[in-house]
């Protein structure tokens, strides 16, 4: 099947009122979905190919996960793999204008789709999920450069 190419860029900005540029489907492929139960804390924690990990970032990537679940408005008792789910469908939805209202719903989203998609519009500020993340890089950074991944954790000076 061949594939259509979308349009060169204009060679100037488009003015304010176009700031949002049409997309073209054919040239860019949606990426794949995450494999189902994934969480990042849960296979951090779990997963032996990441032992060499500093064992504080999983409680770090924990916490950022409340943090983010409280600013998206997800249920707490709500399953990761639910959560992606109805997010991936509602930015779908968002993506085609549809109503994406249809799935934000409690009791995954107790607060309602109104709600929700203000949260999602504007989640503010994720300091503990900006300092998880940015230290979780920096130990795979370390690793990838330094000692490498087989490194223990009681070894790390990544703490």
């Amino acid at each position: 099947m061949p594939r259509t190419r979308c349009a060169a860029p204009p060679a100037s900005p488009p003015p304010p009122s176009l700031t949002r540029a049409p997309r073209c489907r054919a040239t860019r492929p949606r990426p794949p979905a995450p494999p189902r139960g994934w969480n990042t804390a849960q296979t951090l924690a779990a997963d032996p190919r990441y032992a060499a990990l500093p064992p504080g970032l999983t409680l770090a990537l924990r916490g950022a996960v409340g943090e983010v679940r409280g600013a998206l408005g997800t249920a707490e008792a709500a399953l990761p793999e639910q959560a992606i789910a109805a997010l991936a469908q509602a930015a779908r939805a968002l993506e085609g204008r549809d109503d994406a209202a249809a799935v934000l719903v409690p009791p995954l989203f107790p607060a309602g789709a109104e709600a929700t998609l203000r949260r999602l519009r504007e989640p503010g500020p994720l300091p503990e999920a900006a300092i998880a993340t940015g230290r979780t890089e920096e130990a795979i950074r370390a690793l990838d450069i330094g000692t490498g991944w087989t490194l223990s954790p009681e070894r790390s000076t990544l703490r």
